[in-house]
C-alpha cells in the first residue's frame, strides 16, 4: 500500500531540498508578477482570472514539490 497522503516523510537528500527551494522561489517570482499585473483585492473580471491563476500556481507548486520530495523507491 502506498502512502498517498504522506503520513510519514522520508529524509530529504540535499538535492531534493535544493530542488524544493528552487521550485518555491520560482513560484514566488511568478506570484509577484501576477500581483503586479492584477493586485489582490481588486474587483474585476481580470482580477478574478488572476485569482484563479494564483490558485492554480499554488496547486502546481504543491504537486511539483511533492514530486521532487517523494522518495524515488516509492515511485
Amino acid at each position: 500500500m502506498t502512502d498517498t497522503f504522506r503520513k510519514t516523510y522520508a529524509q530529504l537528500s540535499s538535492e531534493q531540498v535544493e530542488q524544493m527551494g528552487i521550485l518555491k522561489e520560482k513560484a514566488e517570482e511568478l506570484e509577484a508578477l501576477f500581483n503586479s499585473v492584477s493586485p489582490v483585492g481588486e474587483r474585476s473580471e481580470a482580477a478574478r482570472c488572476m485569482a484563479i491563476a494564483r490558485t492554480h500556481l499554488e496547486t502546481a507548486t504543491m504537486y511539483a514539490v511533492k514530486s521532487a520530495t517523494t522518495a524515488k523507491e516509492n515511485v
